[in-house]
């Protein structure tokens, strides 16, 4: 049992209870509020006979799961697994074989939304047992479509009700709010020093007035010093040393390559913040560009803005409860971030740019807010994509596993037509996200409609049809042809294309390159034209007509007019359109 893990309050009040019912004690006389202990569901023969244990017992971890959840909704604790329901003494402990790994992610899956939970091994005197950690829910979480939470040693089905007090209680709860054991003798003044050196950076008059007040003064406007000069659990990450692990960064050149960089960055916040920083900044190198404009604009390979809200989200919305760090990887030009603590209430996967979330820890996002250390509207993920695309890169990806949101953002090599064609624009156009996303989309796809938008802007049809038409407006956009008033279609204008050229995958004569163009074409539409492929592929009607014609000798297409020559001629999907599809992935 790691060393974080054993000293959890939890834990310790669990241990000192095994104690007592070996001591003689009834297991039910120990149980409370936040300890349950129970039996590997499946193993009891009849009343003091258990037969052999599973490694992965799935009526088992359903059970746990429900278990888990009712901990979770109420104020959490610590599920002990393998000692008898009804017991005393050392015959209680009877043991479990469930896998712990595999047990962490069957709750993971088994509740709704995914409760992230620790599972270790935890032998007693040649007993194998589990315990599993269970933090309080920033949401209510349910099993087997229950909702349930602890009365006393029993979980019990929540009322509307309860569930209704429950979700208010959890709505405008901040643990890094509440008021920790450090005190302001306890502040480390390199810690503040960094504060102050982020203040007089802004450049901002009030932040500048407030670098300059006395340390006290500057953590109570920084709403970190409560009654009796006590920190607040934000003031204390931020500003006090300590021996606990808030960052492991490694830098790899290459991925499954030895680290050439490993730093493992404990309290004080602030300072393990820029000292992370610094060494990424090292290692992410700047590019200077030279746009037709007479503009050298400076970009790193990551973009600098996309890697500073990738790790102060992480930082702000992680859940400190957890004795786990943020793990942070710089592999060649990829970034990985993982936090502990999942997405925050309401927040997934398909709305992290649209959706502006509650803090999980709002006095500690205030302060790195105050700092401007983070975006005062929000966190800024909408500018992260932003930033990245136009540099010419994939958008950053999220996802939420086991308890810990990881993000990857992926650099390179800035794109300099990228980069020139956005910085051409009008400055509110510069700063629109759902712009870049569509022309990130059209760096993919010849034309895209407003249904095939609402994933990547995360937003409704009708406010991607309006984006399109604010392309539309500036020149970016032109109609494409067979766009209609009721399916409007849009491709790049002339102009946006010629200063993309290089970088068009679909700017080609050749039917090889072309055919994956007029696959996408034909999966939205029923037939094509030659005048299709011209407007797609910016090529000529008779370079179209040749395209086709290559795709037809390869069965990919087929003609599907009554005439054979002239402008009428249209053609259809072939007897080979579908091994085409899937050598572009378009088709499974």
């Amino acid at each position: 049992m790691d060393r974080g893990f054993s000293s959890h309050p939890f834990v310790v009040v669990a241990r000192r209870a095994i104690a007592e019912v070996k001591a003689g004690a009834a297991v039910e006389s120990v149980e409370s509020l936040t300890l349950d202990f129970k039996e590997e569901a499946g193993r009891r023969v009849k009343d003091g006979i258990y037969g052999p244990g599973l490694p992965r017992n799935d009526a088992a971890a359903r059970a746990l799961a429900e278990e888990a959840c009712c901990l979770a909704n109420t104020e959490g604790g610590i599920l002990v697994v393998g000692v008898m329901d009804k017991g005393t003494g050392h015959a209680a402990l009877i043991g479990t074989d469930i896998d712990a790994e595999w047990l962490r992610e069957k709750i993971w899956a088994y509740s709704e939304p995914h409760l992230g939970v620790e599972v270790q091994v935890a032998p007693e005197d040649g007993v194998r047992l589990l315990y599993i950690l269970v933090q309080r829910g920033y949401s209510l979480h349910r099993s087997a479509k229950k909702y349930k939470h602890r009365l006393g040693t029993r979980c019990v089905e929540m009322t509307a009700d309860d569930q209704r007090h429950a979700e208010e209680d959890r709505f405008g709860y901040d643990w890094s709010a509440e008021l920790s054991d450090g005190a302001l003798a306890d502040v480390s003044e390199g810690a503040v020093d960094r504060a102050r050196e982020y203040l007089r950076g802004t450049g901002e008059d009030s932040r500048l007035a407030l670098a300059a007040r006395p340390t006290p003064d500057l953590l109570r406007s920084l709403g970190v010093l409560g009654r009796d000069d006590r920190l607040t659990n934000a003031g204390k990450i931020l500003f006090v040393t300590g021996e606990r692990v808030l960052v492991d960064y490694q830098r790899r050149k290459a991925p499954g390559a030895s680290s050439v960089d490993r730093l493992e960055a404990r309290a004080p916040l602030l300072t393990a913040y820029a000292e992370l920083k610094t060494r990424i900044d090292a290692v992410n190198e700047e590019r200077q560009l030279q746009l037709p404009s007479g503009v050298r604009p400076r970009i790193r390979l990551i973009p600098d803005r996309a890697v500073r809200e990738a790790l102060v989200n992480a930082l702000i919305h992680r859940d400190y409860r957890s004795p786990d760090p943020v793990l942070v990887e710089f592999t060649g030009s990829q970034l990985v971030v993982s936090s502990p603590g999942g997405f925050p209430p309401g927040i997934r996967v398909d709305n992290i740019i649209s959706e502006r979330s509650h803090p999980r820890n709002a006095t500690l996002t205030g302060v790195f807010r105050s700092l401007r250390l983070a975006e005062q509207e929000g966190v800024g993920v909408d500018r992260m994509f932003r930033d990245m695309v136009s540099a010419g890169h994939s958008t950053p990806t999220f996802a939420d596993r086991g308890g810990r949101v990881r993000c990857v953002l992926t650099g390179g090599e800035p794109s300099a037509p990228v980069v020139a064609l956005m910085a051409s624009l009008p400055e509110e156009a510069q700063d629109d996200v759902d712009l870049a996303l569509i022309l990130h989309a059209l760096m993919q796809a010849a034309n895209v409609g407003p249904d095939e938008l609402t994933y990547l802007l995360q937003k409704l049809p009708q406010e991607a049809a309006e984006a399109l038409r604010r392309g539309h407006v500036l020149g970016l956009l032109n109609s494409a042809h067979g766009s209609t008033r009721a399916r409007p279609r849009f491709r790049l204008s002339d102009s946006a294309r010629e200063q993309l050229r290089e970088v068009l995958p679909y700017i080609t004569t050749s039917s090889e390159q072309a055919e994956e163009f007029i696959v996408r074409h034909l999966q939205a539409h029923p037939s094509v034209k030659p005048r299709d492929v011209a407007d797609m592929l910016d090529v000529t009607e008779v370079q179209g007509s040749r395209i086709l014609r290559e795709l037809r000798e390869a069965q990919v297409l087929e003609i599907g007019s009554p005439q054979t020559r002239g402008r009428g001629v249209f053609h259809v999907p072939g007897p080979r359109f579908d091994d085409a599809a899937r050598r572009h992935g378009l088709l499974s």
